[in-house]
């Protein structure tokens, strides 16, 4: 039927799975307790500021500043090409941030007349 609660000895067939879940135990809190170091050597004892994008992405969560700003972009970007051109050399730019660098482009309305800055 299983093993009993409450006794100072187990069944003899049960023993092994009994000895196999206390060490899963012990090495689950040791593991808990490191998880637990490395939080407060991060936070507390020597905490570094995060780069800006630590990864080289091109999707727009991580192309705002770190910390993040309340308004994230000053403008709405206009998506250009999908993020998924990693390590090409000469891959093609995501959004559109507003910046001087990167000319306006043009927005479509549903009709396929282009609008200007000023019509929307």
């Amino acid at each position: 039927m299983g093993q009993p609660r409450r006794v100072f000895t187990y069944a003899k067939n049960l023993q092994t799975l009994n000895d196999f879940s206390s060490v899963s135990a012990f090495l689950l809190g040791a593991s808990f307790l490191i998880f637990v170091a490395n939080i407060v050597w991060s936070q507390f004892i020597s905490p570094q500021k995060s780069p800006d994008n630590p990864w080289d992405s091109l999707g727009l969560e991580w192309q705002t500043a770190t910390p993040i700003p309340p308004y994230n972009f000053e403008r709405i970007p206009v998506i250009m090409s999908d993020p998924y051109h990693y390590s090409e050399v000469d891959a093609p730019v995501v959004a559109d941030f507003g910046t001087e660098e990167q000319a306006p482009i043009p927005v479509h309305s549903s009709s396929g007349a282009s609008l200007d800055e000023s019509d929307q």
